[in-house]
């Protein structure tokens, strides 16, 4: 398969403050591989917290001599090879003209259909995703990027709800999400062991617990299981939700 991308050269450096202050970077695709998945938590309409099981996205990078990836350039690249190694593999691949949802400034949701972008960089073209919102700090041969304060994760967690939703990703198997929940059980029993009575450390250990409760009541919605939860009756996160 080939996908082609315009390339742009810069001439000569420049300090031009219009011009991302990083390297280059080749473009990418996102991949998600079956059982991995993790737990986010956000801040609901009430001001509760509500928790979010969505699967994890990986950037495969698709840079000419890589994992089997073809041409000289970004301007032209082959990635058969490694597109076929990733089926092989079992991952899903989530192709860059695939249907989209993010956040524009004002905070309204937006639906489109790709996440590739790019934009110009004082060494060449940068690729991004709709969901970036890279900052300058800094000037001159100081500036940096900030790539995370502005990112926007509440428009990326609704793109990947999305995705399973639709079915692009299905959703976790029991045996997957049993696994997932053992290993959130011993987050919790690493926590709950180590607060030596300071309030802090019991408020760490609370958090994990909850995370905990809210894994088993996905995992009893989705199967229909019996799981006694330990804990509180009534407790928040009893009564909390998750969505997957």
């Amino acid at each position: 398969m080939t996908m082609t991308f315009q390339r742009e050269t810069l001439q000569r450096e420049t300090l031009d403050n219009d011009l991302l202050p990083c390297k280059r970077n080749p473009p990418f695709i996102f991949a998600h591989y079956p059982g991995k998945w993790e737990l986010i938590e956000e801040d609901g309409p009430k001001g509760e917290t509500v928790y979010h099981l969505l699967p994890r996205l990986k950037r495969m990078r698709l840079e000419p001599g890589s994992n089997g990836v073809k041409g000289e350039t970004y301007e032209t690249v082959r990635a058969g090879l490694m597109f076929a190694w990733l089926d092989a593999e079992g991952w899903v691949r989530i192709m860059p003209d695939t249907p989209v949802i993010y956040c524009d400034e004002s905070g309204e949701e937006v639906e489109d259909r790709g996440y590739l972008r790019s934009d110009k960089g004082r060494h060449g073209k940068v690729f991004l995703d709709v969901w970036d919102r890279p900052l300058i700090f800094g000037s001159g041969r100081g500036a940096r990027v900030d790539w995370t304060t502005k990112r926007d994760r509440k428009g990326f967690n609704l793109w990947r709800q999305m995705l399973v939703s639709t079915g692009i990703i299905r959703k976790p198997t029991e045996s997957e999400l049993n696994q997932i929940i053992r290993l959130q059980r011993r987050r919790h029993h690493r926590r709950a062991r180590d607060t030596g009575g300071s309030p802090y450390r019991e408020g760490l250990a609370q958090k994990e617990r909850d995370r905990l409760d809210a894994m088993l009541a996905a995992s009893d919605r989705m199967f229909k299981t019996t799981k006694r939860r330990k804990g509180k009756p009534g407790s928040r996160a009893a009564r909390e939700d998750i969505d997957t």
